[in-house]
């Protein structure tokens, strides 16, 4: 049996992260360590998209929860969840899906 103490027991929370990407060759680079490292399984795709967003629009390297929230949004999960959903613009309520008008 797991220790439920340790399971869900509080702590003190860690404090936020900057990549700095001076530290790495290139920003790429450090975004393909910090992938591995903190377990995010992001494609080639979504790292270039934030290399292009941290160097370009931002001009700042990442913090370790933006990356944690962009792997998660991304994920094959939570793509269904959003992408399903109903919806409402402007009041109207729309009778498909985003997947649903994809398809």
């Amino acid at each position: 049996m797991p220790d439920l103490n340790l399971l869900f027991g509080e702590g003190e929370p860690a404090p936020a992260t900057t990549l700095n990407f001076t530290e790495y060759s290139s920003p790429k680079d450090a975004l393909e360590h910090a992938n591995r490292e903190l377990g995010l399984a992001m494609d080639a795709s979504e790292i270039e998209y934030l290399v292009d967003a941290y160097t370009h629009e931002l001009k700042r390297g990442p913090v370790d929860v933006e990356l944690f929230m962009f792997a998660q949004v991304n994920s094959e999960h939570c793509r269904h969840k959003q992408f399903n959903a109903d919806f409402t613009i402007d009041g109207m309520h729309k009778s498909h899906s985003l997947f649903s008008m994809i398809r």
